[in-house]
């Protein structure tokens, strides 16, 4: 059984950002972050419940925000989660979805949805944040694991998918979840930010492998770069 040293705070940091060429205009720029999040978690991360905020903006002045929706904030959760799996809104007064399963194309489809809701004349609907906020992650190694924070012993929950272990978060340890995922939509400019609370995926070479290799599909796309 392997030491697995955890914390409620960011372990590692991972910062993506790309630049919408001229050719794309916002909602290209939208679809073209959902697969790039799609590229860097595909394998071995897996969202449990996704928060997405919607907001309108004015693309003649620079997509200054003008308004919002009646319903701007959403929430996708998938059933059948561990019962202590915290799986929780990512923004206050959610619109929530439950979800047998939460798929790529179900996020997008839910965006779409809510982006194609009418607006005020000479104003766009637009993604402007999405939060993974519960996970399951791919463990590198079969075995249980022994998880600790600050010294002390904790517990971790899993499961075995298809010989595989998986572990999921966050739930009422004092550790947070594996990792979180945020993306931002600043218009002209996406960014994804991936933090990891485990060092499972860190100094675990089998598990650092797992998240660099989705790194390394992320930069293979056109455009991005990798920040931090």
């Amino acid at each position: 059984m392997s030491d697995v040293y955890a914390s409620d705070q960011s372990l590692f940091h991972v910062a993506l950002e790309r630049a919408n060429t001229e050719y794309e205009d916002d909602r290209a720029g939208i679809w073209e972050l959902l697969m790039a999040i799609d590229a860097l978690t595909q394998g071995w991360l897996h969202p449990l419940g996704v928060g997405f905020q919607v907001v309108h903006c004015d693309p003649e002045q620079d997509f200054e925000e003008v308004g919002r929706p009646a319903t701007p904030h959403h929430f996708l959760r998938e059933t059948g989660a561990p019962d202590d799996v915290r799986v929780r809104e990512a923004f206050a007064n959610s619109a929530v979805s439950e979800l047998p399963l939460i798929s790529a194309e179900m996020v997008r489809q839910s965006i779409t949805q809510e982006l194609d809701q009418p607006v005020l004349a000479g104003a766009v609907a637009t993604l402007s944040e999405l939060t993974w906020t519960a996970v399951r992650a791919l463990a590198p190694i079969v075995d249980p694991i022994r998880l600790e924070v600050g010294g002390r012993p904790a517990s971790s929950t899993s499961r075995i998918i298809d010989r595989q272990r998986w572990y999921y978060g966050p739930t009422d340890a004092p550790a947070g979840p594996p990792a979180r995922l945020r993306a931002v939509n600043d218009h002209f400019l996406t960014r994804i930010q991936l933090d990891v609370f485990w060092d499972l995926w860190i100094g675990n070479p089998a598990g650092r492998i797992l998240l660099e290799t989705g790194v390394a599909r992320v930069l293979a796309r056109a455009g991005w770069e990798r920040t931090a």
